[in-house]
């Protein structure tokens, strides 16, 4: 059974609640792009992430990868722990505009 994920845009912040994994990580990328073509600027708040891998960091990439084809400015804030420390033994790290 897939894990529970969903975004949502509040007050122009896009918060990523609940657990993110393999089975639902595309469908959260292909439900966050109507999201992301309303704001001129996009701000993501990953705080109420309660679980992620690695998957989670490649849907972080792909979302810098569409606001720079869209020319729209990227933060993200509160990025799990885990997250970090696979960007950070990855080297990619300063890919990641935070806030």
């Amino acid at each position: 059974m897939p894990k529970k994920i969903e975004i949502i845009n509040e007050n122009n912040v896009l918060m990523v609640i609940g657990e993110l994994d393999y089975s639902n990580a595309i469908t959260l990328f292909e439900n966050s792009l109507s999201e992301i073509d309303k704001l001129s600027q996009l701000k993501f708040d990953l705080s109420k992430l309660k679980t992620c891998n690695s998957v989670g960091l490649a849907l972080i990439l792909e979302w810098v990868k569409v606001a720079k084809k869209n020319n729209k400015p990227i933060q993200f804030q509160a990025i799990p722990s885990q997250l970090q420390t696979i960007s950070q033994a990855a080297g990619i790290e300063s890919l990641i505009p935070r806030s």
